[in-house]
């Protein structure tokens, strides 16, 4: 029974029976039926509509302490004695679950209490995968390693710098180490991880540095190839930004912001999958004080990146619908340690896969990823054709222009950016502007 776990939370109505208010059991939560009382078991007064928001708040206090988010439930079961209040109770019931779970409603000729209301639900807690994922898990007073094969739980993962190789806690180190991870700089970031998912309610977390083992070269390109998915399917990701100073205090949004000029996370190849792949992006400074999450620091990070804020705010299915070029460009002035990590690390960045040659150097690594883009994409992105073709360096330089004046209201709309920047150009052609 060791894969099976009770939930129990002093947020949300307790048991009226017995019966747990939730079971985890493998990758599902197991809601039990919520009725509209409060904390205390009390039945609240109200209508249709206030009692089935009792019975969602229900529902939600339970999952928080499952470290489980309402999107992630996938079937909801809506018990009614009088299907004459359906309209009211849905009315309330879109407000919780907008990603619209599976559901069925059912009549019944009464229900406990003599509510005319109770819902339950299924949560799924993690992701299906074809391959094997190594998570960190706060074991005493250090860490340990738990390889999950095809089911994930949920977790959080870091986003940081590497200090010097030396610095940072390895998989050896957690694996065989016996605490000699302990004496490194680098488990600071670790202790901080495991701090800030504990708060976050997530069991488990994963960090670049010790959750490979990149002894194995088959290991490291499978990882390097799964890292995009990797940070898209975490609960949230915490970039911990090293060269950030404390203030002593929170920052509040009524208050400066740090600035992010010459940041160096901003700076390095990698982390730029970190910035748009997951769904949850929160900067914390070097003492772990929160600074902001990425909606909130948009406009910000954009300056900083040249990343259009539509990109940064709208999730990563979003950002994959920006062109080849586009994307290309937000990696321009980034580095990496390796030369071949300059292609290696935009794998994802362009939803492709490829096996890991280090010493190609970094033309053919660029080459190779080329090809898998063009197997994807196509030949050449539009504008990328328009340039070869009427060899216009004036036009590049005008169409990263329109980029900034035109392409994230056109996005957000939903218009076309091909046709909005071929009817400009073409307009500009005419004029003799270029």
């Amino acid at each position: 029974m060791s894969d099976i776990k009770k939930i129990h939370t002093a947020n949300a109505c307790p048991p009226a029976g017995p019966y747990t208010q939730a079971i985890v059991a493998g990758p599902n939560v197991f809601v039990s039926g919520q009725i509209p009382a409060d904390t205390k078991g009390n039945l609240i007064e109200g209508s249709i509509a206030d009692k089935t928001k009792m019975c969602c708040e229900n529902i939600k206090g339970i999952l928080t302490e499952a470290g489980v988010a309402m999107d992630r439930i996938v079937k909801v079961n809506v018990f009614l004695d009088d299907m004459a209040n359906f309209a009211e109770m849905n009315g309330m019931y879109e407000q919780y679950f907008s990603h619209k779970p599976a559901r069925s409603c059912v009549a019944v000729k009464q229900l406990p209490k003599g509510v005319p209301v109770e819902i339950e639900c299924i949560a799924y807690t993690g992701f299906y995968t074809n391959g094997n994922m190594r998570l960190l898990h706060a074991s005493g007073d250090d860490f340990e390693l738990v390889e999950f094969i095809r089911y994930m739980p949920t977790y959080a993962i870091l986003s940081h710098t590497w200090g010097a190789d030396e610095d940072e806690v390895t998989f050896k180190d957690i694996y065989k180490g016996k605490g000699k991870g302990k004496k490194k700089p680098g488990y600071a970031k670790l202790q901080f991880c495991a701090a800030q998912a504990a708060k976050d309610k997530l069991e488990f977390f994963w960090v670049d540095t010790c959750c490979i083992d990149k002894s194995s070269s088959a290991e490291l390109a499978e990882a390097i190839n799964s890292m995009f998915k990797w940070y898209r399917d975490s609960t949230a990701c915490y970039v911990y930004l090293s060269d950030v100073p404390s203030t002593g205090t929170p920052y509040l949004q009524s208050n400066k912001q740090p600035s992010f000029k010459g940041n160096r996370w901003f700076t390095r190849g990698w982390t730029l999958q970190e910035l748009l792949a997951p769904r949850t992006v929160v900067f914390f400074s070097v003492d772990g004080t929160r600074i902001g999450d990425r909606s909130s620091l948009a406009k910000q990070i954009a300056r900083e990146t040249s990343i259009p804020v539509a990109a940064l705010e709208n999730g990563s299915d979003f950002m994959l619908k920006y062109p080849v070029e586009e994307r290309m460009n937000w990696a321009r002035y980034r580095h990496t340690k390796r030369e071949e990590d300059a292609a290696y690390c935009l794998l994802g960045i362009f939803e492709v896969q490829m096996p890991l040659i280090y010493g190609e150097g970094k033309e053919k690594a660029f080459g190779r990823l080329q090809k898998e883009i063009e197997d994807v994409h196509g030949r050449r992105d539009w504008v990328d054709n328009l340039l070869h073709r009427y060899e216009l360096p004036l036009l590049q330089r005008e169409l990263q222009r329109l980029n900034d004046i035109v392409f994230d209201n056109a996005m957000m709309q939903g218009i076309d950016q091909q046709s909005i920047h071929m009817r400009e150009i073409m307009r500009r052609m005419q004029k003799g502007v270029i």
